[in-house]
């Protein structure tokens, strides 16, 4: 198994146009590391696109571009999301994720999350 981490961030480039009116520019980058913390490669995404768009996009394609057969995701609610748990991860072979819960989760929430 390879240990990979991906982190994305949002950035917004602001400027003071005539006026003093601010004005800006998002972008979002995503970056992979191996287990070491090196830079095995970057990618950059629209302003608007969303953490589960962007990681939906990234599952197939850690396993393509470097030819790894077993991946555990680790992320947050707000990127392995139920959406993207059902209609990308749960049946994909060699694929398993990790996420938080909310602190509130009840022990049924708890139950069925884990027996995915």
């Amino acid at each position: 198994m390879s240990i990979l981490l991906w982190l994305t961030c949002h950035l917004l480039f602001l400027y003071h146009g005539p006026y003093y009116q601010k004005s800006g520019t998002q972008i979002v980058f995503g970056l992979l590391c191996n287990d070491k913390g090196c830079p095995i490669g970057v990618e950059v995404f629209e302003g608007n696109t969303s953490d589960p768009k962007i990681f939906t996009n990234q599952i197939n394609k850690v396993s393509w571009r470097f030819g790894i057969k077993r991946v555990v995701w680790v992320g947050d609610r707000g990127m392995i999301t139920q959406v993207r748990i059902r209609e990308d991860l749960k049946d994909k072979e060699g694929l398993d994720w990790i996420r938080a819960l909310r602190a509130s989760a009840s022990n049924k929430e708890i139950s069925r999350t884990i027996s995915y």
